[in-house]
């Protein structure tokens, strides 16, 4: 489980693939410190278990589903990601609550400069269209953000300076796919809403 608050954004420095599976090697610096074989870390929004840890690098595994229906399939080298080791007992929790688990990818439409800020605005497929409102949070490739306007096939979020100097959305440009997790409190209250109808 993360918090959606961006540590340190990483890069890729070597690539895999081995039949249905991707092998990411990626660079992080006081990350890179904290992490062993094992431990879950964020990449990009995605909940990875670290296969290996090398001198200057670690490595993950990614699965067929998840190179399905991430952005880490469009991985190479020297692009960057964004990292969060897993929470621990007793950490702060500053974004919300962040699982790891990619519900699909959405679009870059626009990018506004607006005073010292950007606004992102990405498609929004209308299967998700229930989970997004003004004030929502969302996990925006592992970001946690909150959505500023919604529309019906798309919504969008304020990004601050220290947000997009700190992640990989200044590298983001219009076109490109973003991974996006919905917040897991409005699906189960949506999951739960729906059980309920099936009753009556």
């Amino acid at each position: 489980m993360f918090t959606g608050l961006i540590q340190e954004v990483g890069s890729i420095v070597k690539v895999e693939v081995a039949s249905r599976t991707k092998y990411l090697y990626i660079y992080a610096g006081s990350l890179h410190n904290e992490l062993s074989a094992g431990d879950s870390v964020s990449c990009n929004g995605v909940c990875l278990t670290v296969r290996e840890q090398l001198k200057d690098s670690f490595v993950c595994d990614v699965s067929e589903h998840t190179l399905k229906t991430s952005n880490l399939s469009f991985l190479k080298v020297h692009d960057i990601v964004n990292l969060e080791s897993s929470l621990k007992m007793g950490d702060k929790i500053g974004g919300h609550l962040v699982y790891g688990h990619v519900d699909t990818m959405v679009r870059i439409r626009q990018i506004l400069k607006k005073g010292n800020c950007y606004e992102f605005v990405f498609s929004l497929p209308q299967e998700y269209r229930k989970f997004v409102f003004p004030t929502a949070s969302v996990a925006l490739d592992g970001i946690s953000l909150t959505v500023s306007e919604c529309r019906a096939d798309s919504f969008s979020v304020s990004i601050i300076p220290h947000t997009f100097q700190n992640t990989n959305l200044s590298r983001r440009r219009v076109q490109n796919q973003v991974n996006v997790e919905f917040d897991y409190i409005v699906k189960s209250l949506w999951a739960i809403s729906e059980k309920r109808k099936s009753y009556f």
